[in-house]
This record gives C-alpha cells, sequence and structure tokens, in this order.
C-alpha cells in the first residue's frame, strides 16, 4: 500500500489551474446532468457521513464541522476534471466532473475487458478538450459512440467491478483532499504558484492518510491523474502554439500552475 501511495503524492491534484476554454458541459444534456446530480448528492453525502466521518480525529471533526458538500451541475468554467473548495467551508463535486470520470471507467474497463488498446481513452480526453478549445460551439465526441463501447457495457459483471473499485475509492479520495483544503483552511485566491503548490500538497498529504485509515489503496487515482494531465497539458499543447510559440515560454508557463502533476 506504501508504494501505491508515494505514487499518488507524487502524481495527484485537485482543482488545478483550468487553462484555456476547455468547457465540455455541452457533451451531456442538461437533464441528464440533473439526473446525476441528484443521484450522487445523495451517494457521496453518505460517503462522506460512512467512510470518511468515521476516521477523522475529534479535532478533524471540530474543525470540518461546518463543512457542506454540494454536486452542481457542473463547475463554473465546464471543466471535466473539476473538484473545488473555496474559503466559505465549501465543496464543490460537480455532477459533470462525476459523470465524465464515471464513463471514462466504464470505457477503460470495457475496452480492456476485450483485449482493445487502453491508450484510446486517453487520446479520446486529449482530442476532445482541443476539440472544446478550438470550437467553444460545435458538438462534442460522445464517449461511448466514439471508443465504440456499447451503451451496456456497465451490465457485464467484470467490467461493473472494476469501475465500482475504481470510481469508488477515486471520488472517496478527492473528497477527501479537497475536506484537507477546508481542514488546512487554505487560502482559495492566492495568486503565488509555489504557496499555491504548497497548499495542494498538504491536500494531497491529508488525502492519502485518509486513505490510510480507511485501508483503501486508491488504485484509481492514478487512471484518473492521468487523463486530467493529459486533458489539460497535452490537450491544449496542441492550441497553444499561438500563445507560446517557443518551448521555453510554454515551460514557464507549465513552471506557474499551481501543482506539479501539471506539468
Amino acid at each position: 500500500m506504501q508504494r501505491y501511495l508515494a505514487i499518488a503524492l507524487v502524481i495527484t491534484t485537485c482543482a488545478g489551474a483550468t487553462v484555456f476554454g476547455q468547457n465540455v458541459s455541452r457533451l451531456y444534456p442538461e437533464k441528464k446532468l440533473q439526473a446525476d446530480a441528484a443521484r450522487w448528492s445523495e451517494q457521496i453525502q453518505a460517503e462522506y457521513r460512512d467512510t470518511i466521518l468515521p476516521q477523522l480525529t475529534d479535532e478533524e471533526r471540530s474543525v470540518l464541522g461546518g463543512v457542506k458538500i454540494e454536486v452542481p451541475l457542473s463547475a463554473p468554467n465546464g471543466d471535466p476534471f473539476s473538484f473545488y473548495a473555496d474559503d466559505k467551508d465549501k465543496i464543490y463535486v460537480p455532477a459533470l466532473s462525476l459523470r465524465f470520470f464515471s464513463d471514462l471507467c466504464v470505457a477503460n474497463a470495457w475496452i480492456n475487458a476485450h483485449g482493445y488498446d487502453g491508450t484510446s481513452v486517453r487520446d479520446y480526453v486529449g482530442v476532445l478538450l482541443r476539440e472544446a478549445t478550438l470550437s467553444p460551439r460545435a458538438p462534442l465526441p460522445p464517449v461511448f459512440r466514439t471508443l465504440g463501447v456499447p451503451d451496456n457495457a456497465r451490465e457485464e459483471s467484470a467490467v461493473a467491478n472494476r469501475v465500482d473499485r475504481n470510481f469508488g475509492n477515486t471520488i472517496v479520495f478527492l473528497l477527501a483532499h479537497e475536506l484537507g483544503h477546508s481542514l488546512k483552511k487554505h487560502d482559495t485566491h492566492l495568486g503565488d504558484p509555489i504557496q499555491k503548490r504548497r497548499q495542494e500538497i498538504e491536500a494531497d498529504t491529508f488525502a492519502i492518510e485518509v486513505m490510510r485509515r480507511i485501508g483503501q489503496v486508491p488504485l484509481g487515482v492514478e487512471f484518473w491523474f492521468d487523463v486530467e494531465h493529459i486533458g489539460h497539458v497535452q490537450g491544449i499543447r496542441r492550441v497553444a502554439v499561438g500563445r507560446f510559440p517557443t518551448e521555453a515560454e510554454w515551460q514557464k508557463y507549465l513552471a506557474s500552475l499551481d501543482h506539479p502533476v501539471s506539468k
């Protein structure tokens, strides 16, 4: 378990800087996201109450006593990899982010179960966020149809078992990360990337400690940050030539981001 937690600490990020205009909220109908928000709101609250809260110390529970968890339809910028906390003890877990990652988990599990190349999911994410940036009003390619995954893929037991495991512990980890920001009373308006990066590492450390107390290895986290990195960095690199014409300028931009995984 220590090996995987060490990997997680190196690669993790939540609520990192969103770049360009990667709004993918139009990927799903609003009614679908509304239904997802209602369903997942209850599940997220239960996960916090039944899984995370019992693992907290008395001091941690006291500090986090006023925290509220909300499930909006999407983040304000439509970023599909956005979990975030504000300075008013509110944590936001957007339905768009939950739905998108859930679909990616299903697609990845089905593709691997049937012996196909799993890198196609990662390639899709890069293309999706690139298209969202280049064509902000054009329809976006649906996850399953684009990857050739049947709509009922989750009905296969091997797929469902893997998805339930990876999706579930990833969401617990990300929720614990945001709780870490609230616990440490982090300043959400910091402009200094070094200070912001330090805050992210502190939140990561708390999330890893929570997972240790629960007794879970956050295996799904690696997939989350793999596709998040591809979407936010590789996806935008293809459309960033005008803004960062030289490699030196691109590297300078990466250095300004608030978390190591963004690089």
